[in-house]
């Protein structure tokens, strides 16, 4: 499919759910999951920040951008933003409309990782940030003092508690978008076969679906497995004596 833009796209959202735990699916899910920022950029335009609690409706302009099939939304592991668009934001955006920058980097032998990936093609931006890592620990996961209740007015920092910081969050944010169109653009000067895209389709589509097993069958085998476990222990000590 040739499309006439391409929407590079990145959110920042808060959670209770763990994300490397339960998975983006769960995640997306979650009742806490809220979105704090959502940057775009269209082409080698400036990058554009929706900030909810600015303004809780999403601007028209992007709306319109992420219901026209011939743009071409991408992200760094895209499946994230689509499923918070999905399951938070109510919005549902086919599969075959997005392009995964880590895809990309994989398919060229090249890191997963957005830090890692940053240091191998050196793009500014896009490198391991301690300063990044301790704005997402503020913002977006819940306070740890024992005595703030998960649900409270209190469980997260946010724009009040701390201005400063949510400034650099929100240039953080955009930064982001920023590295990942350069990574994409420098990916992209290394072409690999069309059949590659419909695979990966294929892939993306068979883990929405998922596939069907005999839950019964696993829960046998694993049975087996613990009691032959006992077993072949039992008969080792016998014959070491330890």
């Amino acid at each position: 499919v040739d499309f006439d833009h391409v929407a590079s796209i990145d959110f920042e959202t808060r959670y209770r759910c763990n994300l490397s735990t339960h998975g983006a699916l769960r995640y997306s899910l979650d009742p806490s999951t809220k979105v704090l920022l959502l940057s775009w950029r269209v082409d080698k335009g400036e990058v554009e920040t929706w900030q909810p609690h600015l303004n809780p409706t999403i601007p028209a302009r992007l709306l319109k951008l992420l219901r026209d099939p011939r743009v071409l939304k991408r992200a760094f592991n895209y499946s994230f933003e689509r499923l918070i668009f999905l399951n938070v934001l109510g919005i549902s955006i086919p599969i075959e409309e997005w392009e995964c920058t880590m895809a990309l980097a994989f398919q060229r032998s090249l890191p997963g990782n957005l830090a890692e990936l940053g240091e191998a093609i050196n793009v500014e931006g896009a490198k391991k940030d301690k300063r990044g890592d301790k704005l997402i620990n503020l913002f977006c996961k819940p306070r740890q003092a024992r005595q703030i209740k998960p649900g409270s007015e209190h469980e997260f920092n946010d724009w009040t508690t701390h201005p400063k910081e949510w400034e650099e969050f929100v240039q953080y944010n955009i930064q982001d978008v920023v590295a990942e169109s350069k990574i994409a653009n420098i990916l992209l000067k290394f072409p690999i076969p069309a059949i590659e895209r419909e695979i990966w389709l294929l892939d993306q589509h068979s883990n929405d679906e998922g596939m069907p097993i005999n839950l019964e069958f696993v829960k046998t085998c694993w049975t087996m497995v613990q009691s032959e476990r006992k077993r072949k222990i039992a008969q080792i000590e016998s014959i070491t004596g330890l």
